[in-house]
């Protein structure tokens, strides 16, 4: 027996998303290449350093590459600064950033606050945070994005994309590629709950949005 997403979103259990909003880059669009013996900086996670590396061949890397095995700083860069054109901190409502490592994670925190701050001026120090295996306290930051007004933005990696309800959150932002369909369902889910009266005067959580920097979306649709 099967009772599926679309049936429970018109018997009224759950929450519809709108179109998904592509966030398309050229780094994206074109992906990352380097000729045979080119110097690029290679991050050594043992001595937590970047070192310069000569490639012996060719290397290209295309967006499902992205965030994993290489991270760019501009990719990120661009993707966070229009998610503050986009999305509010300040307003009801919160939003789920799926990263592709904790190293990345970190990266668009950093690149997020920074937005938010040339978009809407100076921020409260806990709008935005980490919660992987490796923040401090990662049970207790769940509690809190679940209860309390802040973090109103929260970036992962897996440990949110299954078993956690936050019936705020109303957008999802994809930076990072999975080929699981199941999985990918599962942090769809994340945002299906209801939320009554989430915007004051007995207005209810009605829609949810998705931002897709990698065409996730996209590359996992026609698979169920």
């Amino acid at each position: 027996y099967t009772y599926s997403y679309r049936q429970a979103v018109v018997d009224g259990w759950l929450v519809d998303h709108e179109p998904p909003v592509r966030i398309v880059t050229a780094l994206a669009e074109d992906g990352i290449h380097w000729k045979a013996g080119e110097q690029v900086p290679v991050f050594n996670t043992a001595k937590a350093q970047d070192e310069l590396f000569t490639t012996p061949d060719e290397l290209a890397f295309e967006v499902d590459d992205f965030n994993r095995k290489v991270i760019t700083e501009s990719f990120n860069r661009v993707v966070c600064s229009e998610l503050a054109k986009r999305i509010d901190p300040s307003m009801p409502g919160k939003t789920l950033i799926f990263a592709a490592t904790d190293a990345h994670a970190d990266l668009v925190v950093r690149l997020l606050i920074e937005a938010f701050e040339t978009q809407y001026g100076p921020i409260e120090n806990d709008t935005v945070v980490k919660i992987t295996a490796a923040a401090d306290d990662p049970r207790q930051l769940i509690r809190r994005f679940k209860n309390e007004r802040r973090p109103s933005v929260v970036v992962t990696v897996d440990l949110l994309t299954t078993g956690v309800d936050v019936p705020d959150i109303v957008n999802l932002v994809f930076m990072r590629r999975v080929r699981s369909r199941i999985l990918f369902e599962q942090m769809l889910g994340r945002a299906t709950r209801l939320r009554p009266d989430l915007y004051g005067s007995g207005e209810d959580k009605e829609v949810f949005r998705i931002y897709d920097a990698v065409d996730l979306y996209a590359a996992l649709e026609p698979h169920t």
